[in-house]
């Protein structure tokens, strides 16, 4: 079954997955503070993208550019993209993308570590030219500045919460309805939807209720939410929506801007790349 795991309150962590041992590990963390965890996996992270810039810095790993074809990318152009030594060129995009959204969620010296986020994941866009890396850190900072103009008007946050959480939903389980009749928004999307209907057509529709469906050999699926609704099916999705909304409601209700940013934020990225346990 595909992992899923996501933050409910301070001392439960809700998840199912593949692997024995991120299943202890989801056990043994049930006690410890979350923001012990974010600080320290920050930290990690953080540790991770300046060891891999030190190596090609210093020329142990070779910084190779990954050319993508012109036909599902934006205005036609050759994509050119640095790996930083990684055989996924999306790898070392999703450290940096971690590292961004956790420093930014907890911690003090919030303006410090904001800036922090903006500069490094600007300086490795222009190298490593993963959008979804860039836009989700300013997405994090636009949903803070949203929340503390909107502080007062608990409505409005509630409101814009649920369309965040619904509009990726409904976009990737409708994949095929919105690549026929908004054929420009796959395009901004680099073909993602396109991908996405394809996936969907390889197995039947009940799958989707019941889920137990995964993509064939060669079939790239950069979408967490259409990946899950096979998998796990999308009565459990709606399910795992319902149990995040609920979170960001909590969190307006007790005015953790940064823990409501980063959920948002996390969950639009999800959206553009193929796992939710990247961050």
């Amino acid at each position: 079954m595909q992992l899923l795991i996501f933050l409910v309150d301070q001392r439960r962590i809700v998840g199912c997955q593949p692997k024995p041992s991120l299943g202890l590990t989801i056990l043994a963390l049930r006690r410890v503070s979350i923001e012990f965890i974010s600080n320290a996996s920050a930290c990690v992270l953080g540790i991770a993208v300046a060891i891999s810039v030190l190596l090609v810095y210093f020329g142990i790993l070779s910084n190779e550019a990954d050319e993508i074809g012109v036909a599902l990318e934006l205005g036609g152009d050759i994509r050119s993209r640095m790996t930083f030594g990684y055989k996924n060129v999306n790898s070392f995009a999703a450290l940096v993308s971690g590292f961004c959204l956790l420093v930014m969620m907890t911690g003090s010296q919030i303006v410090v570590r904001y800036l922090i986020a903006l500069l490094v994941s600007y300086v490795l866009y222009i190298y490593t030219d993963s959008r979804a890396m860039l836009a989700t850190t300013f997405i994090f900072v636009a949903f803070t500045g949203i929340f503390f103009l909107a502080q007062n008007r608990l409505w409005f946050l509630t409101l814009f919460a649920g369309l965040m959480l619904l509009m990726p939903l409904l976009l990737s389980v409708l994949a095929s309805l919105v690549v026929s009749e908004i054929p420009l928004l796959d395009l901004v999307l680099s073909g993602r939807l396109t991908f996405v209907s394809v996936f969907f057509s390889e197995f039947p529709k009940y799958r989707l209720l019941i889920g137990g469906a995964e993509p064939s050999t060669g079939v790239t699926v950069d979408n967490s939410f259409a990946l899950l609704a096979g998998a796990i099916g999308v009565l459990l999705l709606i399910y795992f929506t319902q149990t995040t909304y609920q979170r960001v409601c909590h969190c307006i209700k007790d005015s953790d801007f940064r823990t409501y940013s980063f959920l948002l934020a996390f969950w639009i990225y999800s959206f553009a790349e193929s796992s939710m346990l990247r961050p």
